[in-house]
Formats: C-alpha cells, structure tokens, sequence
C-alpha cells in the first residue's frame, strides 16, 4: 500500500514539475499586470502567458490560489498548442490525456463578397463604419482574433448615435460562449439587453438565456464551476 501511495505521489509531483517550466519574464508580468497578462492570454492568444497564468493560480505562485482560474489558463493554453497547459488539465481534472485542438490564428484571408480572396486587416480599420466593421468581426472570429473582433463590435454597439443591434448581439454572444473573451455572463447580459433594446431578436433570447444562466451559477459547488469551464473551452 505504501509502495503504491509512493508512486501515485511521485507521478504527481513529475507531473508539477512538467507543468512548471514558464517563463520567469510572464510570471513577473503577470503579478504586476494581472488583468492584462489575462487578457494577453484569452484574447491575444498568448499561450506562454495562458502556461504562466494556469501555473501560478494554482496557489503561492505570486497570484491568489484559485483552481478554477488555473484550469481556465490551462485550458485556453492546450487549445493554442501548449502541450504543458494540456498536462496541467489532465492533472486537475483527472482526464487521462488531452490534446491541443486544431488552431490557426495566422490564416489572415478572407473572401469577399465578390468572390475573390482579400488580405485581412491587422486591426480592425478605424475608418470602418458599423456593418463594415460587424463584416470584418466575423472574419477575425474565423481566425481566432477575438481581441480585434471586439474591438469591431464595439464600433457598432458602443457609437453614440445609431448603435448596430445585431454588434451588441454578437458581443453579447461572445461573452456567453467564452469566444475570443473571457466568458462573463454579466457582460453576455449587458450587451444582449442594449441588442434586444435596439430591436434584434437573437438579443432578446439571449437576454432570458443569460439570466437563466446567472441564476443556475450562483447555485453550483466549485467543481460544476470548474466542469463550466471546461465546457466553455
């Protein structure tokens, strides 16, 4: 029995020492940026950053201990191709083996409407107006470039004067899904009733489906939270 508490601790602690290996510059950034180091990894697609943040939350790593933030970095890691990241998901969620799935954030072409290939913008175009850029927020969600897909979005649902309905849908759409964000269901709500408010339908359903959601969190233990997670990714 010993000999088998042995193993069993001694798989572990290889498993922590493989997950480990971050760099030092992100841990360091990361404990005096926080919210943008989060940021450089969830919507940037930063995966050595994703690798330093899923570490250090796992508790006296220069952050506050917190699991499911840990799997949250995890997971966004392995899905950008670090093979760390998956095994730190295995380890905190008992899954024998995890890979990283498929994802090309350098496939910058779009086709246009008249058929033709068109390189894509490196940001979103600041002189775009509110269906130009709600057209151009859905070719850089194709590419995984969430940060310039909201930046575009915000064009449209946030412009003083005729806000576009169907952006603050999308937008709303994007925090409920965890797509190219970092998924809230407070801010899913926020911009889903300015959508449903300018008239868009989607926006109303996914009003009553957010509160829904936000009614069901506050009910669940720490790992239902921690299995959300997961599901969101």
């Amino acid at each position: 029995m010993k000999k088998v508490l042995f193993l069993m601790m001694m798989v572990a602690f290889a498993n922590a020492e493989l997950y480990y290996q971050s760099d030092k510059n992100y841990e360091e950034y990361a404990k005096s940026h926080t919210k943008d180091a989060e940021k450089l990894c969830l919507e940037q697609n930063d995966k050595k950053m994703c690798h330093a943040l899923a570490f250090m939350y796992q508790g006296d790593m220069g952050l506050p201990k917190s699991t499911e933030k840990s799997l949250q970095f995890a997971v966004k890691g392995c899905a950008l191709g670090d093979a760390f990241c998956c095994e730190g998901v295995a380890y905190m969620t008992g899954v024998k083996s995890i890979g990283p799935k498929t994802y090309d954030p350098y496939n910058t072409y779009y086709t246009g409407e008249d058929g033709k290939r068109y390189k894509l913008p490196s940001t979103c175009p600041m002189g775009a107006d509110s269906d130009t850029a709600y057209m151009f927020a859905l070719e850089y969600l194709k590419v995984g470039n969430g940060k310039e897909a909201r930046r575009c979005l915000e064009k449209g649902c946030n412009k003083k004067y005729n806000p576009l309905a169907k952006s603050c849908a999308k937008l709303g759409e994007m925090y409920f899904d965890g797509y190219g964000v970092v998924f809230n269901y407070d801010s899913a709500l926020e911009y889903y009733k300015k959508g449903c408010e300018l008239g868009d339908i989607n926006a109303c359903a996914g009003v009553k489906q957010t509160t829904q959601k936000i009614k069901e969190e506050k009910r669940l233990d720490d790992k239902q939270k921690l299995e959300l997670i997961i599901k969101k990714y």
